[in-house]
């Protein structure tokens, strides 16, 4: 599929979804839908984009630095986890509408802010990861240091993670919380048995 039909694609899927998450529901609770979509969609992007590679090696190639369908699928990553991180600020900060909700005790409070602190971290790194996601960086670091610098995507999937599972325990949201560790959790073995395999050819 040529570049700009991956990314119309990419959109077309973004723009239904959070569309759908706005008008299925009561206007008073459109925020905080469109804060979870966009962090699933986020979640869901990310996993396929740590996919890829794995998947190549898994069909005996030797996954090059740059993949285009990586880079893309990365690319929309960022956005969609920057999206989540502005609408999930405009909700969560909002006294009246999720703290005084959800932050009521000690151990939520400590829920709150770790899982703050790794929202913030990670959509500091998703800024960097997508700066650098075009051929003028690429060319501007060179290979070797392009490489090096989106390899926090890793540490940056790690603290996205993490960030989830913060929230998910301070919302109480249990089959939610299964369900991205059952998703993570595929994503981590395929990138330990893909390494597995590289380090053995």
């Amino acid at each position: 599929m040529k570049r700009y039909l991956r990314h119309l694609v990419l959109l077309k899927v973004s723009l239904l979804s959070l569309t759908a998450a706005a008008l299925l529901g009561q206007i008073d609770g459109v925020l905080e839908r469109l804060s979870l979509t966009s962090a699933w969609l986020c979640l869901l992007l990310f996993c396929a984009t740590l996919l890829v590679g794995p998947k190549q090696v898994f069909e005996g190639q030797q996954p090059p630095a740059n993949i285009l369908l990586r880079r893309d699928l990365g690319i929309w990553t960022a956005l969609t986890g920057l999206l989540h991180f502005f609408l999930g600020t405009a909700f969560s900060m909002d006294a009246v509408n999720y703290m005084s909700v959800f932050v009521v005790d000690d151990v939520a409070e400590g829920w709150f802010f770790w899982g703050s602190i790794w929202g913030f971290v990670a959509g500091l790194l998703c800024l960097i990861l997508l700066a650098i996601s075009n051929n003028v960086a690429l060319r501007k670091i060179g290979t070797k240091w392009w490489k090096r610098v989106q390899r926090l995507a890793y540490p940056t999937f790690i603290i996205t993670v993490a960030h989830g599972i913060y929230f998910q325990l301070l919302e109480q949201r249990d089959a939610w919380l299964w369900t991205m560790l059952t998703i993570t959790g595929v994503v981590v073995a395929a990138q330990i048995v893909a390494f597995a395999r590289r380090r053995a050819r």
